[in-house]
């Protein structure tokens, strides 16, 4: 491993512990890992992709994210990764404020089962804020799982005023069996 990935290792290890798992993904571009966290936030499993980082001209950035789910983890996994390689393949820039749609694409009738049919990328804000940056300067980003309404809300409100809402309205952004703030 390099210096870089070390790291990026110690880093998660500090902030989310001992992973329990990971899984590889490769294509004929890419290749990334998805690594599991079980002690991150109670009663859910925390995934953190690990390899993003090398991959900076396409997202803009020396990035990773992670991910929460309480719920129906295999497709949350499968969602997260297949909208990374979205991100990767179509050189999107990673950052907060994100949007990307297309879940039930990728998880048949997993909108219609949970009400949630767009990622949403922002800051870690529910961890520490000194997990938003390694020195080895990679920025950490938290994914969730968000209604349409709540995607409709950011497209004419902005990221801001959508963060504001989660923050008054004290929605639990893990439970991806929420109702929508919207």
């Amino acid at each position: 491993m390099n210096d870089i990935a070390d790291k990026i290792l110690e880093h998660y290890e500090k902030y989310l512990g001992k992973y329990i798992g990971a899984d590889r993904f490769e294509d004929s571009d890419f290749k990334i890992q998805l690594l599991g966290y079980d002690k991150v936030f109670d009663n859910c499993l925390t995934f953190a992709t690990f390899g993003v980082s090398k991959y900076s001209a396409a997202t803009g950035e020396r990035c990773e994210l992670i991910m929460a789910a309480d719920d129906d983890l295999d497709k949350c996994a499968d969602i997260l990764v297949k909208s990374v390689y979205c991100m990767l393949q179509n050189n999107i820039r990673i950052g907060a404020g994100l949007l990307l749609g297309g879940i039930d694409d990728i998880a048949k009738g997993f909108s219609e089962k949970h009400g949630k049919s767009e990622l949403y990328i922002t800051e870690a804000g529910i961890l520490p804020e000194e997990f938003a940056y390694a020195d080895c300067g990679c920025y950490f980003y938290m994914a969730f799982l968000i209604s349409e309404k709540e995607a409709d809300y950011i497209r004419q409100n902005g990221c801001d005023a959508f963060e504001k809402l989660l923050a008054e309205s004290e929605a639990d952004v893990i439970d991806i069996n929420r109702p929508s703030i919207v």
